[in-house]
């Protein structure tokens, strides 16, 4: 059974879908729908091997590789290793993987501690 935050997100979607239908019609480029949907199952299955790895400083070729390697070990895909460089997660790693997110920051650490400490 589908969720209200589900049911309203879902309706959100088919009004947006609905809208843009409604555009390329009126704009005769409805012809364009079949190039514009394959253009989006090539992004998402492209999103699909993204592996986004958050530091604090850029990570070295290497240090990608290896971690890439691991995530492709577990779930035996070929990825795509991409960096980004965030300041605010003071030290350690986040790493995003489809759904998945592993936050092993040293900033996300504070916050347990603090959590723990002071009830927060």
């Amino acid at each position: 059974m589908a969720s209200m935050q589900e049911h309203q997100l879902e309706k959100k979607v088919n009004t947006v879908i609905a809208g843009f239908l409604m555009y390329l019609k009126k704009e005769k480029k409805i012809h364009l729908l079949p190039h514009i949907v394959r253009m989006l199952r090539k992004q998402l299955e492209e999103d699909k091997r993204k592996v986004e790895i958050i530091s604090t400083v850029p990570l070295s070729k290497e240090q990608l590789n290896r971690i890439k390697q691991l995530i492709q070990e577990k779930f035996g895909n070929d990825l795509v290793a991409i960096n980004k460089v965030q300041k605010n997660i003071i030290g350690g790693l986040i790493i995003r993987f489809g759904d998945i997110v592993i936050d092993q920051s040293l900033r996300t650490r504070l916050d347990r501690i603090e959590k723990e400490l002071y009830g927060y």
